[in-house]
């Protein structure tokens, strides 16, 4: 019991401190994590495009919430909605070039930081298999933020 208590707890420590340090980034580029997350999200898929129920699934979000995400993402200029084709009541959002650009100057300024704060400590073949393990976890914990994308 004691060793599944640490290993919870050492998870929720790392996440709390890169967390942190990621929000930093995330604020000098006038984004919060929330914005991050969908803007990755839209990058990585077809036509950098998502029905709204889908951003809610893989950013975690309910519907009301994916909703203000994507008001305040449309008032910045940093993605578009349109009504699907073929099915007037889905909604599209689509990044556009702004928010590319934004994403890709938050990109640059977080790598530096997950390099550090992941990537050093543990070297390419624990980042590597941390990965495999997290992924393995987070299709547990959270099956609807599978993006078909991971890398």
């Amino acid at each position: 019991m004691d060793a599944e208590l640490t290993l919870a707890g050492l998870l929720v420590e790392t996440h709390r401190a890169l967390a942190c340090e990621l929000a930093r980034v995330h604020a000098r580029h006038g984004l919060q994590g929330s914005d991050f997350d969908a803007l990755l999200r839209l990058q990585r898929s077809p036509g950098q495009s998502l029905r709204m129920r889908d951003l809610a699934a893989q950013t975690g979000l309910s519907a009301s919430g994916v909703t203000t995400l994507a008001d305040r993402l449309c008032t910045a200029g940093w993605v578009r909605r349109d009504t699907a084709p073929g099915d007037r009541r889905s909604i599209i959002v689509t990044l556009t070039p702004v928010g590319a650009e934004v994403l890709a100057g938050d990109i640059e300024d977080l790598l530096p930081v997950i390099r550090r704060l992941l990537c050093d400590p543990l070297g390419p073949d624990g980042s590597r298999r941390l990965a495999e393990l997290l992924t393995l976890v987070r299709d547990v914990a959270a099956p609807g933020a599978r993006s078909g994308a991971d890398s």
